[in-house]
């Protein structure tokens, strides 16, 4: 079967919750700074595209003609047969990324740690809003009260909802995203997959929002 290459999406994901961001600081403050579509979307989207990046580097190491010759072949090499089976296993976002982390870093870092932390709420956060579970929806507000992200000036008797997904938590989604890929990114071994992974995740990503922002500027 003819190897029909890696396509690399997580950025897109990115780009969908920043674009979300972006209109919502556009948009008139609502009272209490409460919950809008595109706050919910960025959350969401953030949240995705760590899952995705997660999965993409996975697929990357698997895909890489790797030998003995590329520094850091065998972290990376191990990284991607370990996936295969964490992916088989159904393992879960925090999974995944704590593997990464301990084969790159050759060592497990401690669960309260940043960014770890944080991702694991933001993961937390997007289950609870996408299949609306009750059982995690106190734990979840009592650490967003902890951050200073939860929506004030509003009654007792408003959605949880209406306030965890304002503003302010949809910034904090988006920083969270971005520190925990750049993060996994840091530690990826030197070598022709770290130069991969820069160059897709970061450098054309740049070369692209600037293409984008001299476009828009040249039609104003």
């Amino acid at each position: 079967m003819a190897n029909k290459g890696v396509y690399l999406d997580a950025g897109g994901l990115f780009s969908a919750a920043r674009a979300a961001s972006e209109r919502m600081h556009a948009a008139p403050e609502r009272a209490g700074d409460v919950c809008t579509t595109d706050s919910l979307i960025a959350i969401v989207f953030a949240a995705a595209s760590v899952e995705g990046f997660l999965n993409e580097l996975a697929e990357l190491a698997r895909s890489l003609n790797n030998n003995v010759a590329n520094p850091g072949f065998e972290k990376v090499d191990r990284f991607g047969k370990l996936a295969v089976d964490a992916e088989e296993s159904r393992a879960s976002a925090k999974f995944k990324f704590r593997l990464a982390e301990a084969v790159f870093e050759s060592a497990t870092m401690s669960k309260g740690t940043q960014p770890y932390q944080d991702l694991c709420l933001l993961i937390d956060l997007r289950n609870a809003l996408i299949h609306l579970k009750p059982s995690s929806r106190e734990g979840i507000l009592k650490q967003l009260e902890g951050r200073n992200l939860l929506a004030d000036e509003l009654t007792d008797n408003v959605s949880w909802l209406r306030r965890a997904t304002t503003r302010a938590t949809a910034e904090w989604a988006l920083k969270t995203a971005d520190s925990a890929i750049e993060y996994l990114a840091r530690l990826v071994p030197e070598g022709s997959f770290k130069v991969l992974v820069n160059l897709a995740y970061f450098e054309l990503p740049k070369l692209r929002d600037q293409s984008s922002s001299s476009a828009d500027q040249g039609e104003k």
